[in-house]
């Protein structure tokens, strides 16, 4: 496994390629250090973890943008947002993560899973997962 980080742009986590379809492809990601935030609102989530990806944590260290972000919906109706914590702006992997200051925000162990990842720009929302045809690829994945 490998983790895509290239001179500039964001960094991903570490994962594997296992079959790329037309609409979608299936990852198999490596566990990796995440940092995440409940949520009500979108902005509010990515502006959370914006914060702490711009230096509000408990060593005030500027990291490199990650994608993808991670949203997880629990049939309670709580929401979580996650986004890899990759390498610093200045290129360093630091092995003592800063915990985060925002409100809700803390670092978790993520990945060693499977994903079903559908590449679009934008919000999902209802209506575009229709348009777009993200709908139907996910009401025909049966792992």
């Amino acid at each position: 496994m490998r983790m895509r980080c290239a001179a500039s742009g964001p960094v991903f986590p570490p994962s594997i390629t296992i079959e790329k379809r037309e609409a979608y492809s299936l990852r198999m990601y490596e566990p990796f250090v995440a940092v995440e935030v409940p949520y009500q609102g979108r902005e509010e989530g990515f502006d959370a973890l914006a914060s702490y990806f711009g230096g509000m944590n408990a060593k005030q260290v500027t990291f490199r943008e990650s994608q993808p972000t991670m949203l997880n919906y629990s049939p309670d109706g709580s929401k979580r947002m996650q986004m890899f914590v990759g390498p610093t702006r200045d290129g360093e992997t630091l092995q003592d993560l800063p915990q985060p200051m925002a409100d809700g925000c803390r670092l978790v162990a993520a990945g060693g899973e499977l994903c079903a990842v559908y590449r679009f720009e934008g919000y999902i929302t209802p209506e575009v997962r229709i348009r777009t045809g993200c709908h139907a690829v996910a009401s025909a994945l049966v792992l």
